[in-house]
């Protein structure tokens, strides 16, 4: 973390005159009555050329500075370092964690353009989560911190959860969390946020009164969490497990040993399972009907995060390498059915529903990508 830190307090210099393209002031809501007309955006060209269609393509490259669109998988160097990305169901808007530019950048789905910004201040954004009761998003957000003492110069940080109201585009309050922050998730049986930290530690957080209700002790570090459904548990990846979390009493009710450490989680609605991407290169599949492994799909890559389609009911597996593919998975037929290569760095990714992309973050070099996941 410290020469991370070290970077991004060199790229935030470098970066001051990038931000103010979008600005600090530009207020979302003079979007939602469609009076915005992206005039930055480049017009919409089909691209149908991909290494293996059964899997999806990757339909557009997002340049985030000048805001236009360009065909198929394009690199790009901009600077923002997008990392956390998420969809929004009230407003169909996707918003980006660009980290080094201390920015929530906002995209229309739509159109999937740029339409405007959240500026943070001082904290760096990581990845987010949103209250439906409430529609604000949380943003698990962190301030690099330098200490002299005598001759010696460190380097720290204190992280925080970020509470940002999208209708007025302004951030609203901070919730001090302990040491790094590896997910954050939103439990739509009780209304909590989860915040999975280290050391080995689950905050959950009441929005009603913004403070942390309870620490939960995991037997390992966390490094993402999913929402069950159907029993209503989390279900918390880590080091060598996956951790099973009672939402109505908020403790841990099961541990399921991994072979590996488990970088992305996510919920099948169509068969019920859970997929854990292990940095073995393997993704566990999980009956919570049993609390136990019944699968184990060998992806031929390093996985870093997982998503889900309801479109076609794949999933979508980020790979660190080799060339940082996107592996897909039909859940039906248990087994890989094509590879997305993109030879970028990919950080997260989501899905949209109303247009049916996938968009993923890359960061090195650094853009959006866009995914069209139909055959």
């Amino acid at each position: 973390m410290n020469k991370e830190v070290l970077v991004i307090l060199i790229m935030s210099i470098f970066l001051i005159s990038i931000v103010t393209i979008f600005g600090t002031s530009r207020n979302l809501t003079t979007f939602a009555n469609g009076s915005d007309s992206n005039t930055n955006a480049a017009t919409i060209q089909e691209n149908q050329s991909v290494s293996n269609a059964s899997a999806g393509y990757v339909k557009y490259t997002l340049n985030l500075v000048s805001n236009t669109l360009l065909n198929g998988n394009v690199p790009i160097v901009n600077g923002f370092h997008p990392y956390g990305i998420l969809y929004d169901p009230s407003n169909g808007y996707i918003y980006i964690a660009a980290e080094y530019s201390h920015t929530i950048i906002v995209i229309n789905g739509n159109t999937s353009t740029v339409i405007g910004s959240i500026y943070l201040g001082m904290v760096l954004p990581l990845m987010m989560a949103y209250n439906p009761q409430n529609g604000y998003i949380y943003v698990a957000t962190f301030i690099p911190i330098t200490v002299h003492s005598g001759s010696a110069t460190i380097y720290t940080y204190k992280t925080m959860v970020t509470i940002i109201n999208p209708e007025t585009a302004t951030v609203i309050g901070n919730i001090t969390i302990g040491r790094t922050i590896e997910a954050i998730i939103y439990d739509p049986s009780n209304g909590y946020i989860y915040v999975a930290h280290n050391p080995n530690i689950v905050s959950v957080v009441n929005p009603k009164t913004d403070t942390i209700i309870k620490n939960i002790t995991l037997s390992s570090c966390p490094h993402a969490m999913v929402y069950d459904p159907q029993n209503g548990y989390i279900y918390v990846a880590t080091y060598n497990s996956l951790t099973i979390i009672d939402g109505k009493t908020n403790a841990v009710i099961g541990v399921i040993a991994l072979n590996s450490t488990g970088t992305g989680v996510v919920y099948d609605p169509q068969n019920g399972y859970i997929y854990v991407a292990g940095n073995d290169s393997i993704i566990y599949v999980v009956n919570p009907e049993t609390n136990s492994i019944i699968r184990e799909n060998k992806v031929g890559i390093y996985p870093r995060e997982i998503m889900y389609d309801q479109s076609n009911g794949y999933i979508y597996v980020t790979g660190r390498s080799p060339l940082c593919t996107i592996v897909v998975i039909n859940p039906e037929t248990n087994s890989v059915i094509g590879k997305i290569e993109k030879g970028f760095s990919i950080g997260m990714i989501t899905y949209d529903p109303q247009n049916g992309y996938i968009y993923v973050g890359c960061y090195s070099p650094t853009n959006i990508t866009i995914i069209n996941g139909e055959t």
